[in-house]
């Protein structure tokens, strides 16, 4: 498992040098269209375009999406994660409750001679 873990991590590696290396040219974002339909936003921009290499907006665009799963994650996650609280609430208290009667069971047979082990019953046999 390891040795495919490595292999995935390698070839994205490979990925992305090789989308880095060839996409060095610039890229323009024209900002014009969203000031012009948010003019109730005031922006001072001396430019409304933004250029940057088209690698840097593939990793802008690789960290909103990751972002965006992040948050998607939290919210559609939020019940089974209170459903495994509750779980393990449960699973603690039924060990608890498991250990308390063993001892009683434990006390029982020690102060009660008169009791049958089956286990012995059966080992004897």
């Amino acid at each position: 498992m390891r040795l495919l873990s490595a292999l995935f991590f390698i070839i994205v590696i490979i990925f992305i040098v090789w989308f880095t290396a060839s996409n060095q040219q610039p890229q323009t974002l024209s900002l014009a269209n969203i000031n012009n339909a948010m003019e109730f936003v005031y922006v001072d921009m001396a430019d409304d375009n933004l250029t940057l290499p088209a690698y840097v907006w593939g990793f802008i665009i690789f960290v909103i999406g990751f972002l965006c799963g992040i948050v998607a994650t939290i919210v559609t996650g939020g019940k089974a994660r209170s459903k495994r609280r509750e779980l393990k609430r449960n699973l603690k208290s039924t060990k608890k409750d498991l250990v308390t009667r063993e001892k009683e069971i434990a006390r029982i047979k020690e102060s009660d001679d008169s009791l049958i082990d089956p286990v012995a019953l059966i080992q004897r046999n």
